[in-house]
């Protein structure tokens, strides 16, 4: 029997012994491999979870910059606030308007507390101007009171052939000719936030007399609800405000919280309406009126005034500010930066064209009213107040009547 060579032996055994090391090694790489990818999503699944618990940790210890712990004012917002209203004309923008940029929505923040602390308000680096001079007639004047009463003609064909669903009030006034022209300018209307032009001209003309100092501090509380308001939607009670801050809400922004917390400081009610009165007062604001809606329905109550006032009351502005312009500077410079849409925009929004207006939106009555000075070949005053089923409607009407007024002005010069 031949048994197997000594060196062919030890030559298998370590080649066996060669293949189980290798084995082993293979092993032991494969058991380091898959302990270090388990460390790997480990220390991602921790990091993961420290972002979520310490969000305002992450990045600190890398960050250049140490952020202010004083906390600084917030200016007044000069960007029109998220709305439901939709408008077939696009917004007022005059060209001394500083806009804000807007929040990203989407942007995570955390809540903060409210500060309370009145802020600074900032007015406009260059003060809204009216024009210097205007463009001369080019038409006689005999041409001229032609020219206007087939406006006037236009106007009621527009109103009776287009305006049947509605109840339109129109009156126009010429600041350098006093020429004027109305349709149912005597009418009583629903002013809602266009009647505020009279308050803020008496929150003016009191802060000239002395008797009101416009950056007295007033808190927002509970006396002072508000569902119409850019306050009440932004801020909580207790944050403090200049009077100053809210009379640029009560006009830019219609705010019915600024409007009653100045009218609180204006003293007792029935001189205020006494000062207002005696600027126009066919039809009393504060006396119940008996008219008649567009459905021919009577109907009483106060709060009413006329396109006839309102114009007046413009007029008033205007006039004043001509003589004095550092009394009514402030309001003009808030006027122009109004936050609410007009019609008068569709006509009068090209060349040197410069508008001023104050909008008033009562639904329940279905009255829509606007107000503006325009100053462009000739400075005017013009008041619409549209009595229908929609606002939206009730711009397009005013947007119509007031383009029948810019040719009438063009046709002029």
């Amino acid at each position: 029997m031949k048994y197997p060579k000594p060196t062919f032996l030890k030559t298998a055994s370590k080649v066996r012994h060669a293949r189980r090391t290798r084995t082993i090694i293979a092993i032991v790489c494969l058991c380091l491999i898959a302990a270090v990818v388990l460390f790997i999503l480990k220390m991602a699944s921790m990091q993961e979870r420290y972002r979520k618990d310490f969000p305002q940790l992450v990045g600190a210890a890398t960050a250049t910059t140490t952020a202010d712990p004083t906390p600084t004012p917030t200016p007044v917002p000069t960007e029109v606030p998220t709305s439901h209203e939709e408008t077939t004309t696009s917004e007022l923008a005059p060209s001394l308007v500083t806009e804000a940029p807007t929040p990203d929505p989407t942007e995570d923040t955390e809540p903060t507390e409210q500060d309370n602390t009145v802020d600074v308000f900032p007015e406009l680096p260059v003060h809204f101007h009216f024009h210097n001079d205007h463009p001369l007639q080019v038409v006689p004047h005999s041409l001229r009171d032609q020219y206007l009463d087939d406006l006037k003609e236009d106007l009621e064909d527009y109103i009776e052939l287009y305006c049947n669903d509605a109840k339109v009030k129109f009156y126009y006034v010429n600041l350098s000719s006093n020429e004027t022209m109305g349709v149912n300018e005597l009418v009583p209307v629903v002013p809602a936030g266009s009647f505020n032009i009279a308050y803020a001209i008496d929150y003016y003309d009191q802060c000239k007399a002395g008797t009101i100092y416009p950056y007295q501090d007033v808190t927002y509380t509970e006396d002072y609800p508000g569902n119409s308001s850019y306050i009440s939607q932004n801020y909580k009670y207790g944050k403090h405000f200049y009077l100053r801050t809210l009379a640029y809400y009560m006009v830019a922004y219609n705010d019915n919280v600024a409007l009653n917390m100045i009218v609180d400081r204006l003293g007792d009610n029935d001189d205020l309406m006494e000062r207002i009165n005696a600027i126009s007062c066919y039809v009393d604001y504060s006396k119940s009126v008996l008219y008649t809606d567009r459905s021919g329905n009577p109907k009483k109550g106060p709060g009413r005034s006329s396109c006839y006032d309102l114009a007046n009351f413009m007029v008033y502005l205007y006039r004043g500010y001509m003589n004095d312009p550092d009394a009514y500077q402030p309001l003009v410079d808030d006027l122009s930066r109004s936050q609410i849409p007009s019609g008068f925009n569709t006509a009068f929004s090209g060349g040197d064209d410069l508008i001023l207006h104050l909008a008033g939106r009562n639904d329940e009555f279905g009255e829509y009213t606007d107000i503006a000075i325009i100053d462009g070949k000739e400075p005017i005053v013009v008041c619409i107040s549209v009595e229908c089923d929609s606002y939206d409607r009730s711009v397009t009407i005013t947007a119509d009547l007031s383009t029948l007024l810019a040719r009438y002005i063009d046709s002029l010069h």
